[in-house]
């Protein structure tokens, strides 16, 4: 598993790669998180944690086992969610509904058709506020998002298609498209998108910028 970590003030800020993710260790949750990335058997990171840290026998293994089950339930988070909707629809024999959203964008009307309901869930919260009637006929651009695990795809309504790996890489996609509708230029007319948010006195400014997806923070201080 790879991963980058900063130790603040005795609390270990752990970036995992595989989801994009922070995490926030204390010893010896750390340790035992560390010893779980290179591989090492179970017994094997019970008796370290065990003597390291002198904790009762049966202590240091429901500690480890505890730590173990969240970082795997973090890890298989989206492949879960993503499976129990694509079962469910097998089960009953039926293809993923799309899923039709308009939104009123500086009066502009966009439709978007989600392909299922785990991008839904991931993109539309964020445009709630903009929500319009679901029976305005005046659509000026329509959107339609598809895919799932690592191939997600965006397509316009000029027949313009994007792929992506990850759900939040979608989203970006989608939101540059948004963007050009309302300044009403071509996506070659910028020179760059940065995952950024800002401070202001008024007179200076601070931007700070991170990867897509870095503003998600899980906390397992322990």
């Amino acid at each position: 598993m790879k991963y980058l970590v900063k130790e603040v003030n005795d609390i270990y800020v752990t970036w995992l790669s595989e989801v994009n993710r922070y995490v926030l260790f204390r010893e010896p949750a750390f340790r035992v998180f560390q010893l779980r990335s290179e591989d090492k058997p179970e017994q094997e990171i019970i008796d370290e944690t065990l003597l390291r840290y002198t904790l009762l026998p049966k202590k240091a293994k429901r500690f480890v086992n505890e730590i173990t089950e969240q970082v795997n339930a973090l890890l298989d988070e989206t492949d879960k969610k993503e499976d129990l909707f694509f079962l469910t629809s097998d089960r009953e024999n039926k293809k993923p509904s799309p899923l039709l959203r308009i939104y009123d964008i500086y009066g502009i009307t966009v439709s978007i058709i989600f392909g299922n309901s785990y991008i839904e869930e991931h993109i539309h919260p964020r445009l709630l506020h903009l929500s319009a009637n679901q029976g305005n006929k005046n659509i000026d651009h329509t959107f339609t998002l598809s895919g799932s695990k690592a191939n997600y795809n965006l397509e316009t309504d000029k027949g313009e298609r994007s792929s992506f790996k990850l759900v939040e890489e979608l989203a970006g996609g989608l939101y540059l498209q948004l963007l050009n509708i309302i300044h009403g230029i071509p996506p070659a007319s910028w020179m760059g998108v940065a995952h950024a948010s800002a401070v202001t006195s008024g007179k200076e400014a601070i931007l700070f910028m991170a990867p897509s997806g870095g503003g998600n923070v899980n906390y397992m201080i322990m």
